[in-house]
């Protein structure tokens, strides 16, 4: 698999039969997925009441495929590294039963896996994500008798990438592993968006 200059992943694709076997010709390939959305968005609002205020902002892209190379690697038991725990937990094994093999996520673990790209980890990278939303309270610097010391006191709680809604079944569909409009839409183990909530106060003297 490789990029052309579209920034669509090339996938060969082939019936392996009879005497074709490996047999990779220019007429098998074809192209799967596009890592370029069809549209972007983002939209949010800030609202007061009294001494509160209230500001929220969502973020999303729509239409665009990820190519997951995690999840690739996570049937390459020949490269040592760290696998999903779900290859641990959710593999065939004659030691299993029936029903567990019929579930069973990820294949037996062996180092002789005849492993191809293929569209099965080209996945949909649309979503939605609240990537900030914040709560703050003024307090009544008169009322409470600290005027004299403090103009403005405001406590505030916010977060940041607290919420996600997507199909993408990778850790983070907003990603780009190797940072570049040619190589877009490919995740290779790259570090998720981090979640945060901070506490915090801002004072005026």
């Amino acid at each position: 698999s490789k990029t052309v200059g579209t920034g669509k992943t090339v996938t060969l694709t082939v019936a392996l039969e009879g005497a074709d076997k490996g047999n990779y010709t220019i007429d098998d390939k074809s192209i799967t997925g596009d890592p370029h959305p069809d549209f972007t968005f983002g939209f949010g609002t800030s609202l007061s009441w009294k001494n509160f205020d209230f500001s929220v902002f969502f973020q999303g892209s729509y239409g665009n495929d990820l190519f997951n190379i995690t999840e690739f690697q996570n049937l390459d038991y020949v490269t040592p590294m760290n696998y999903n725990k779900e290859v641990f937990y959710s593999h065939w094994s004659a030691s299993n039963t029936e029903a567990q093999n019929a579930e069973a996520k990820y294949p037996r673990l062996t180092s002789k896996q005849n492993l191809k790209i293929s569209d099965r980890f080209v996945e949909d990278g649309s979503y939605l994500r609240m990537k900030d939303i914040s709560l703050g309270y003024n307090l009544p610097v008169k009322s409470i008798g600290i005027d004299k010391w403090v103009r403005s006191l405001k406590v505030y709680v916010s977060a940041q990438n607290l919420l996600t809604l997507t199909n993408y079944s990778g850790q983070d569909p907003e990603v780009n592993s190797w940072g570049s409009d040619v190589n877009m839409g490919f995740d290779f183990l790259t570090y998720p968006s981090v979640k945060t909530i901070t506490f915090g106060a801002k004072i005026e003297f």
